[in-house]
C-alpha cells in the first residue's frame, strides 16, 4: 500500500456488520453498503450519476439524515481524501451540505460503535477538508464556495454550517428582543426589515463584541483551523483580517461562540469567493451583526443574538 493509500485508511462500520442491516427498511434494493462499493469503484457526484443518486436518497433527504448516513459517511471521507482537488471538492460540499441542512441529530436507535466510529470521522473530515482549503484554495472548485467553505464548520458542529445552507438575496428570520418579543425579520444587504417592511437596523457594532468573545476562547490544542494562517496572511491587511487570524490561531470547536463561527465563515467567503453570490450572501452575513430596534418595545439589540436565541430554543 503507497503512502497515500495508507495516510487515508480510517476506521469504518464493516460493509458486514449486521447495523448496515437495521439502518435500512427492509427489502430495500440495492442495500446502502452496495450503493458504497459501487460509488468508491466511481466516485461520480453528479446527480446524473445513478448510483449517487440513489446512495443519497437512502443517507439524506428533505433535510432529514437517515440512520444509513451514519454508516456511509465515513465510506465518503475516506473516498473524499483520495480524490483529485475537483472532484473531492464537490464531495467535501455535499458532505457539509448534508449535515449543515439537518443540524438536529436523528441517531436514535444507532448503536453506540456506529456513533463513536462516525465522530471519529467527523475529526477527520475537518482536518482533511481544511488542508484542502489551504492547499487548494478554492481554486479548482467551479461557481459558488458557500457550500465548501460551510463545510469545515459543519463537521466541528452542524449548527455551524446552518447559514451555508442559504443563497438567497434575502433571509427571512426571527429573532427576539431582550424582552421576548420575537419578530420575523429581513435581512437585505443594505439592511434588516421588521415584518412591515421598515428598516431597523442601526449600525454595524458587533464586531468588538466579536473580538472580545474571541479573546477569551482558550486555544484548541491540537488546532487545525492555524493552516488557514497562510491563507488569511495573503489577504488585504484590516481590522476583520487580524479578528480572523485570531480566531484561526484559537481554532473552532463544538464550544465556539455562535457569532465567532459566522464571523469567520462569512470572512473567507468574502475574501476567498471567486462567484458574485458569495460576496452577496457575505453581505447578508454580515448584516447579522447590525445593532436594531424591537419595533414592539423599541429595546436594541444585535440581531445576532437575538436570532441565536430563537434559533437555540428550536
Amino acid at each position: 500500500m503507497d503512502e497515500r493509500k495508507e495516510r487515508n485508511e480510517m476506521r469504518k462500520i464493516a460493509l458486514e456488520h449486521e447495523a448496515w442491516r437495521l439502518a435500512e427498511e427492509p427489502r430495500m434494493e440495492p442495500p446502502a453498503r452496495e450503493l458504497v462499493e459501487r460509488f468508491r469503484e466511481c466516485p461520480d457526484t453528479h446527480m446524473d450519476s445513478d448510483v449517487f443518486a440513489e446512495l443519497c436518497e437512502r443517507i439524506c433527504e428533505s433535510n432529514t439524515i437517515y440512520p444509513a448516513f451514519y454508516l456511509v459517511f465515513p465510506y465518503l471521507v475516506e473516498i473524499a481524501m483520495g480524490q483529485p482537488p475537483a472532484q473531492a471538492g464537490e464531495l467535501w460540499e455535499w458532505m457539509g451540505a448534508w449535515i449543515s441542512e439537518s443540524y438536529q441529530p436523528y441517531a436514535a436507535g444507532m448503536p453506540r460503535e456506529v456513533m463513536e466510529v462516525y465522530r471519529e470521522s467527523l475529526s477527520v473530515a475537518e482536518t482533511a477538508v481544511l488542508d484542502y482549503i489551504c492547499r487548494c484554495g478554492f481554486s479548482s472548485h467551479r461557481g459558488s464556495i458557500h457550500y465548501l467553505s460551510g463545510a469545515p464548520f459543519a463537521f466541528v458542529k452542524p449548527e455551524f454550517g446552518y447559514l451555508s445552507t442559504m443563497s438567497d438575496t434575502e433571509l427571512w428570520e426571527e429573532a427576539s428582543c431582550p424582552n421576548g418579543h420575537t419578530e420575523t425579520y429581513t435581512i437585505r444587504k443594505k439592511g434588516i426589515a421588521d415584518s412591515s417592511n421598515r428598516r431597523i437596523s442601526m449600525q454595524e457594532t458587533a464586531w468588538e463584541e466579536v473580538g472580545r468573545l474571541i479573546g477569551k476562547m482558550p486555544a484548541r490544542q491540537p488546532n487545525p483551523w492555524a493552516g488557514l494562517l497562510s491563507v488569511v496572511n495573503g489577504l488585504e491587511d484590516c481590522r476583520e483580517k487580524q479578528m480572523a487570524e485570531a480566531a484561526c490561531r484559537k481554532g473552532i470547536s463544538r464550544e465556539t461562540p455562535f457569532p465567532v463561527a459566522v464571523f469567520l465563515y462569512l470572512y473567507l467567503l468574502q475574501n476567498m469567493g471567486r462567484a458574485e453570490e458569495d460576496a452577496e450572501f457575505s453581505q447578508l452575513c454580515r448584516r447579522m451583526f447590525d445593532r436594531i430596534s424591537c419595533p414592539a418595545c423599541g429595546a436594541q439589540f444585535i440581531f445576532m443574538d437575538g436570532w441565536l436565541h430563537s434559533f437555540e430554543s428550536e
